[in-house]
């Protein structure tokens, strides 16, 4: 049976352990770079007890593990904002959503109808701002590759 302090120890070390970028291991050479590297620093692995040659083994895996794929971001689970959103299409939004709980509120026709309007308001200032910030991106790759 364990003790309360160790099972709050595991969950902390859980928590801090590193996230590596384990998805580049679908590249061939990064699949061979890390079969080289776990191959060379197990070679390096001392006999002791099992104890011992457990903890020089994650070691070594951990090791090989950091130098082949690297660490994910802490941070990169954020979700950013996409490209084309704006403060008026914030607005935007938060107006109709003031118009949709009015209408729930009430349910009458005529909110109805500015709640439906509002929306369509929306959908065409968002199709608009990605397609603007589509062409810009398009444009920024064609004078990146040289054409006009």
């Amino acid at each position: 049976m364990r003790n309360k302090g160790e099972s709050e120890n595991e969950q902390q070390n859980t928590l801090e352990a590193p996230r590596y970028k384990v998805r580049s291991l679908q590249q061939d050479s990064i699949q061979f770079l890390y079969k080289m590297r776990v191959a060379n620093k197990i070679a390096t692995i001392e006999e002791g007890t099992p104890e011992q040659m457990y903890e020089e083994l994650k070691k070594v895996l951990q090791e090989a593990t950091y130098e082949a794929l690297g660490q994910e971001d802490q941070y990169q689970k954020r979700k950013t904002t996409p490209e084309w959103w704006n403060t008026d299409i914030e607005e935007l939004v938060a107006e109709k959503k003031a118009a949709y709980n009015k209408w729930l509120m009430t349910r009458e026709v005529g909110h109805r109808e500015e709640y439906i309007h509002i929306r369509r308001k929306v959908n065409k200032m968002i199709n608009t701002s990605k397609n603007e910030t589509w062409q810009k991106k398009c444009s920024e790759i064609n004078c990146y590759l040289g054409s006009t």
